[in-house]
């Protein structure tokens, strides 16, 4: 049974959900594209619930009330003083797009990964439209089309059916207080995976190659930001600083960088490189599982909303690496 000084009671509100499709005519995204997931969601996100059907979100009439503008434009506290330290407020979502395959045939069945946050979790029958009319629109190149078949609501590694295709509903469920722990027992060895590129920046670098404490710093930070849009109280748990303190680090497999590529507002190219492989720490790890398991939940790192940050924690070696190019 696990001690209980081990638990990480989660200040804010998330839930997963799967979206499961099937392909109609052939989708092709490359790799290095997978953020043009997000970006077709935003869009039609917003041409389905704009009010005012304008380009520029700024001095809009209905911030506050324009759910576009929640969830992709989402505004400030007038009082935040990490306003500027993020640049941004967090979003109250991610998007994690398919992590194999660049050519989605015919009939084929797809998965992608949605996570809301907050208020932003009452969307859901916003969010289940957008896809339906973006899988009549087509995405990728070519836009190939796709039909949506099911959303499950993802916890503790099972999939709840909420969306039946038939009747085109959309079943209730309850929200659920997030305690996370380890699983039992003591753990002294643990693979991370890195799934989509780990951005970290230190001292306003990039970070090259894995860093534990920089990569704890960063998930301390996400989960301060979204408790104060997305939760209330405090983090209930051990330190962060101290539960990661006396791991070391191994690569058993050398990390590379991986860039991911998306158009800007403008059509101009952006690239989003960050770290994919595989790390083994070592030491007394069974205080930090918890942690390690929201980050799996949540991303960690620089564009989340794109999916990337994306980890996966085992106590055993992965067969599966992410593909380096496509």
């Amino acid at each position: 049974m696990c001690e209980k000084k081990f638990e990480l009671h989660v200040p804010f509100q998330y839930e997963r959900f799967r979206f499961n499709v099937e392909v109609q005519t052939p989708i092709k995204i490359p790799l290095r594209r997978r953020p043009i997931l997000r970006d077709a969601i935003c869009a039609v996100f917003k041409q389905i619930f704009c009010v005012k059907r304008v380009s520029d979100c700024d001095g809009c009439d209905f911030i506050g009330k324009c759910s576009y503008i929640a969830v992709f434009e989402t505004q400030p506290f007038e009082d935040d003083p990490d306003v500027r330290k993020f640049s941004k407020p967090p979003r109250p979502y991610v998007v994690n797009p398919p992590l194999e395959g660049t050519t989605f045939d015919s009939q084929s069945m797809v998965c992608f990964d949605l996570v809301l946050f907050g208020a932003t979790i009452d969307l859901l029958p916003s969010f289940v439209l957008t896809v339906i009319t973006l899988g009549r629109k087509g995405i990728g190149t070519g836009k190939g089309r796709y039909k949506l078949i099911g959303v499950d609501l993802i916890r503790n590694g099972k999939a709840i059916p909420l969306y039946d295709p038939e009747t085109r509903s959309l079943a209730d469920f309850s929200r659920e207080k997030k305690v996370l722990a380890p699983n039992g027992g003591s753990i002294q060895s643990l693979y991370i995976q890195f799934l989509t590129p780990l951005r970290l920046k230190k001292e306003s670098k990039l970070l090259r190659e894995f860093q534990l404490p920089v990569f704890m710093e960063r998930l301390s930070d996400r989960m301060a930001h979204l408790t104060k849009y997305y939760g209330s109280g405090s983090i209930d748990g051990p330190s962060i600083v101290t539960v990661s303190s006396g791991v070391s680090i191994h690569r058993p497999h050398r990390n590379i960088w991986l860039e991911w590529e998306r158009l800007g507002r403008e059509r101009i190219g952006m690239k989003f490189g960050g770290i994919v492989g595989t790390v083994v720490l070592k030491g007394n790890l069974t205080p930090l599982i918890p942690y390690l398991k929201l980050a799996e939940e949540i991303n960690v790192g620089l564009e989340t909303v794109f999916g990337l940050g994306r980890i996966r924690i085992s106590e055993e070696s992965f067969s599966l690496q992410p593909a380096e190019t496509a």
